[in-house]
């Protein structure tokens, strides 16, 4: 097996359940976003800036929720399509769900500043 088949074949996203009992408790997980979706994520902020170079946060919590929730077998559990019903769901399980992913993905002032360090 080449190198890269050997990457390839390597499965390297971490998936961790979370109960959200609010929503009957389906077969959620948080996980690791892949470099696709960590690209969007990252390119929802540059699309979102005006002109001083202020990010509208208006829809970035959905948008992470939605690019880090799987089923068990880390597909997407939501669709770009259905961010406008997701967004309409309580923010206090959309926050920590994003709480949870945000950790997992290790995004935030708090690893920014951990990999600084290193």
């Amino acid at each position: 097996m080449s190198l890269a088949e050997q990457v390839f074949a390597a499965n390297d996203r971490v998936l961790e359940k979370i109960d959200v009992p609010e929503w009957g408790s389906p077969d959620l997980y948080v996980g690791m976003m892949n470099g696709e979706e960590r690209d969007e994520y990252e390119e929802w902020f540059e699309l979102h800036k005006d002109a001083a170079g202020k990010v509208n946060r208006r829809g970035f919590r959905v948008r992470a929720v939605r690019l880090m929730t799987f089923d068990a077998q880390g597909n997407a559990a939501f669709t770009v399509d259905q961010e406008a019903s997701l967004a309409k769901k309580s923010a206090v399980v959309l926050n920590r769900i994003f709480e949870k992913a945000f950790e997992l993905n290790k995004l935030g002032a708090k690893h920014v500043e951990e990999a600084a360090k290193n």
